[in-house]
C-alpha cells in the first residue's frame, strides 16, 4: 500500500487501530498494509525524518518483520495506532 493511499483511508484505519472489538481479519488487513506502506516510504521523506521519526521508523519495521500474531490484540493496535501516527506525519512533509 502506498502512503497516500494509506493516509486516503486514515479514517478507517485508525477506527481499526481504536475500536475495542476489533475484527482479526480487520486488524490484519491494517498491519499488512503497514507493513508495506513502511517498507516502500519515498527516501525523500525520510531524509526529511526527525531523529524521533527515524527511530519509530525503524522499531515498527522491526516490530512488523516479526510475527505480530503472537502479540496481544492490544499491543498489536497500539503498534498500529504508533505506524498510522508516523504515515501521517511523514505524509505531510513537503516532497522535494
Amino acid at each position: 500500500m502506498h502512503l497516500t493511499h494509506l493516509i486516503e483511508q486514515l479514517p478507517r484505519w485508525q477506527a481499526v487501530a481504536q475500536a475495542p472489538a476489533v475484527e482479526q481479519h480487520e486488524l490484519r488487513l491494517l498491519e499488512s498494509g503497514l507493513q508495506q506502506t513502511l517498507q516502500h516510504i519515498a527516501s525523500h521523506r525520510l531524509v526529511s525524518a526527525t531523529p524521533q521519526q527515524l527511530q519509530t521508523y525503524f522499531s515498527l519495521l522491526e516490530a512488523y518483520a516479526q510475527d505480530v500474531n503472537q502479540q496481544p490484540i492490544a499491543t498489536r493496535q497500539d503498534l498500529a495506532r504508533q505506524a498510522l501516527r508516523l504515515c501521517r506525519a511523514l505524509a505531510h512533509r513537503p516532497d522535494r
